[in-house]
């Protein structure tokens, strides 16, 4: 039991603040010696409370701010803390005395209340420092940025094109395939090649052969322009931001760009159509600029 002398020291709402953090837990006794009893209290942060018994006087100490001024809530805690598991009644058992309580520690935030003449207060060790706050979250913007960049920095440097990718027998067009155009925002474009026969005549289209780092080193200036301004682009894909300059099939004009992109495809007299349907298929598509 707590002595009256003891308990006489603190205020009724300290006792009632103190009865709240030992019901909910809040006191771990660490150490305990025959004169001497430390323990860790959480609150706002973690206090370290000393109960010591020296010259007939009960000397606490916490590192508390409020420990300046009088006795806290956290040395009322871990005196209940330490009469429930009977450590306060074994530290007590030797002094016949009536006994006080003492705040002690001016190095702690708590400055010693006069003891006995000659004695000195007991001064706890000092907190353990904070932890330092977490940094801030990146916010989506910058990572949206590093993700493009490192996306744009793996892209791997062009290559001279293969010997024979271009020659007088061999020529870029451009396929329009109708089909896919039917199900995306704009007209789908593919590239192919056409081969010159014996006799002349140019092959049906085949899908181009090679990268698009050989297309970007066509021999004609006009097809070196379209594929910049057709892949020439970063896209989102999920939520990953990719390089498009390695496609040369799905490439997708939109609306806006007709006028100028379509056009100039068109203007180069090799934009083939392809088509589910026969008539379509095959044919040379040429821009119309309407009425």
């Amino acid at each position: 039991m707590i002595p009256r002398a003891v308990a006489n020291r603190f205020s009724s709402t300290i006792r009632a603040r103190g009865d709240a953090y030992f019901a909910a837990g809040a006191v771990r006794i660490h150490k305990v010696t025959k004169d001497r009893i430390q323990a860790l209290v959480r609150g706002g942060q973690r206090y370290v409370v000393d109960v010591e018994i020296r010259a007939q006087q009960l000397r606490s100490g916490c590192t508390c701010p409020y420990a300046l001024d009088a006795p806290c809530k956290h040395q009322w805690a871990v005196l209940r803390a330490a009469d429930a598991d009977k450590s306060l009644a074994r530290l007590l058992r030797f002094e016949a005395d009536p006994i006080i309580i003492i705040a002690g520690g001016e190095e702690n935030g708590v400055e010693a209340m006069p003891a006995r003449a000659g004695s000195t207060a007991h001064r706890p060790p000092p907190a353990p420092p904070a932890r330092p706050p977490a940094p801030p979250p990146i916010p989506l913007w910058q990572r949206t940025i590093d993700s493009a960049r490192r996306q744009m920095q793996s892209v791997p440097t062009e290559k001279p094109a293969p010997l024979g990718a271009w020659s007088d027998s061999r020529r870029l067009v451009y396929i329009v395939d109708l089909d896919a155009t039917w199900h995306a925002r704009g007209v789908v474009v593919d590239i192919g090649i056409e081969k010159q026969t014996r006799d002349g005549t140019w092959s049906e289209p085949k899908r181009f052969p090679h990268s698009a780092a050989v297309w970007f080193q066509a021999p004609d200036e006009i097809d070196r322009q379209i594929a910049e301004m057709l892949t020439g682009t970063i896209q989102l894909v999920g939520n990953q931001y990719e390089s498009i300059r390695a496609r040369t099939t799905g490439l997708v004009v939109p609306a806006r760009a007709w006028s100028t992109t379509l056009r100039m495809i068109c203007s180069t007299g090799r934009c083939r159509v392809r088509s589910s349907r026969a008539e379509g298929n095959g044919r040379t598509l040429r821009f119309d600029d309407g009425p």
